[in-house]
């Protein structure tokens, strides 16, 4: 049972005696912008999320952006030896820490160098003056520091968790429009906390498939909300600090597949007959994106895995939602797809934010589906459970040296 974020308790919490997670500091009535009936993405059930404002007229005359809280239960137990977040001045020294271990690596690993540092710079310096996008930052620098302190590992997770609610709580409060003003910060924090989001599904645990279905469409659906802040930003970034950082992301969707290590599955998918026109195409584009990241390793001497890296934490985006909806549905073929996403997380886990969860996934869709499916999952298994298999990508280290 996960947070329905009520006040001035959390409603789910007090039936199960659990501590609620959802922070408590701010002004109930500040605390999110009231969503139009509209801005629900269709089928979908819990989180919410806005959809591109189509009305004409200037940036700032657009409705406020709104991120919903994600569902994050599953990454803590509510202990917090570091404290709450009691306000916007409750600094300590273990939150300066946080900023001083900060960088923009930990979210965007496969930036150039001087992007890294010019992003790191650019965040600390605008979170200085906006206290959502500081909050996210901490949070992320809390996360990282909870895979690499062992002894303080829930500590910084539990940390974690609560300044990233509270960023969010920050942003939505503010009702932010996107403007000239507001364009830089608003594209941090919606990229860095993107990203953010993507780490924290992959790190769900489950027995079985279900529950992990669950919190991955979960964060699918949030996650689009935050790439319609994104989508509203980018045309006011051409002349700010930003720019160059945005430009080295653009034309990841156009990219097209050369390789044929998904020949076998796209035949497979063809002559698959329960499946919907518009349902195959959004098969065959999230494999399409499986076999450009794969590409990418044949030509790593050049890109260092930029793309591979690139779709692995945005494959959730790049794939139509109706692939999604499948995977609401629990349908086998998305979930045998999904599958080849789980062999790029493989490929992926020297990166801290990945780890075993290619792994992991792979092992509860075999489980699901049965050996009636073997013959779609012949790949993804001779990547994963193959000994062998080496990735040769200079992997620059999680943290600056």
């Amino acid at each position: 049972m996960k947070c329905d974020e009520t006040w001035p308790r959390c409603a789910n919490c007090v039936t199960v005696g659990r501590r609620c997670v959802f922070p408590l500091s701010a002004d109930p009535d500040l605390l999110s912008t009231p969503m139009r009936r509209d801005e629900n993405l269709a089928g979908s059930s819990g989180a919410t999320t806005p959809n591109a404002d189509t009305s004409s007229g200037s940036p700032s005359g657009r409705s406020p952006a709104v991120i919903s809280a994600p569902d994050l239960t599953h990454l803590t137990n509510g202990d917090n030896i570091f404290g709450q977040l009691e306000s916007d001045v409750a600094i300590n020294m273990v939150h300066m820490k946080l900023l001083i271990h900060f960088s923009l690596r930990m979210a965007i690993p496969e930036l150039d160098e001087h992007l890294i540092e010019l992003g790191t710079r650019l965040t600390v310096k605008t979170g200085a003056e906006v206290p959502y996008l500081l909050h996210e930052a901490l949070s992320l620098s809390a996360r990282h520091l909870s895979m690499t302190v062992s002894e303080k590992s829930s500590e910084y997770l539990n940390l974690a968790v609560q300044l990233q609610n509270r960023a969010i709580l920050l942003f939505n409060s503010e009702k932010v429009r996107v403007d000239e003003t507001t364009c830089v910060p608003m594209i941090l924090f919606s990229s860095i906390l993107g990203r953010h989001l993507c780490m924290d599904a992959l790190a769900f645990r489950s027995a079985s498939l279900g529950p992990f279905l669950d919190c991955y469409v979960n964060f699918v659906r949030v996650h689009r909300g935050v790439k319609v802040i994104v989508n509203r930003g980018w045309p006011l970034l051409k002349d700010s600090e930003l720019c160059p950082l945005v430009a080295w992301g653009m034309g990841l969707g156009r990219l097209r597949s050369r390789g044929h290590d998904c020949d076998d599955i796209l035949r497979l998918l063809d002559s698959y007959e329960d499946i919907s026109p518009d349902c195959l195409e959004a098969c065959h584009r999230a494999i399409e994106f499986v076999q450009i990241a794969v590409d990418d390793l044949q030509v790593r001497m050049f890109t260092r895995g930029k793309h591979l890296y690139q779709i692995v934490f945005s494959w959730s985006l790049l794939v139509p939602e109706a692939f999604s909806e499948m995977l609401v549905q629990r349908k086998p073929v998305a979930i045998a797809i999904l599958a080849h996403y789980a062999a790029l997380l493989h490929l992926a886990r020297d990166l801290w934010q990945i780890g075993d969860s290619g792994a992991y996934l792979l092992n509860v869709i075999s489980k699901y589906l049965g050996s009636e499916w073997d013959e779609w999952l012949a790949w993804p298994r001779s990547i994963v459970l193959s000994e062998d298999m080496e990735v040769d990508i200079p992997l620059r280290p999680s943290i600056p040296v």
